[in-house]
């Protein structure tokens, strides 16, 4: 395809450059994580339901935590709330989760909040998400007795 309008295609071509330039959004789940912790130990699928059901718990609490430092003002526990949901959901894979929460601790301790409340809803889709997306993983797999 040629383009006649020289500015057209500049533009075109800027736009197509800045897309290049963008990181593009981690995976959902890297279900590699979820294997290397299966294949580490005998009881694999028993250790990875106990621990999903775990993060399931445990992540919703501190989403909650966050929504409620939040609240209060009280930046230093939101910020402990997002760097716990970071650290436990890159421990298990869920990398767009991880890189979510990375973001809102960034801010917190730049003192950058702007987009915090943007990044939380981003943060709770992707803890729904990367638990929809570890279920299946482990759907076929044996559940703990």
């Amino acid at each position: 395809m040629r383009l006649r309008d020289p500015t057209t295609a500049s533009r075109l071509a800027h736009t197509a450059a800045a897309a290049d330039d963008m990181p593009a959004a981690p995976a959902i789940l890297d279900r590699a994580a979820l294997d290397a912790i299966a294949a580490g130990y005998s009881a694999g699928s028993h250790l990875l339901h106990a621990l999903v059901a775990l993060f399931r718990d445990e992540g919703h609490k501190q989403l909650a935590h966050l929504h409620d430092a939040l609240r209060r003002g009280d930046q230093a526990t939101a910020a402990r709330a997002a760097h716990t949901l970071k650290s436990s959901s890159a421990a298990l894979g869920a990398r767009r989760l991880s890189e979510h929460c990375h973001h809102i601790e960034h801010a917190l301790h730049t003192g950058t909040p702007a987009a915090i409340e943007a990044w939380i809803d981003d943060a709770t889709h992707a803890f729904e998400a990367a638990l929809a997306a570890m279920h299946e993983a482990l759907a076929g797999t044996e559940p703990p007795a």
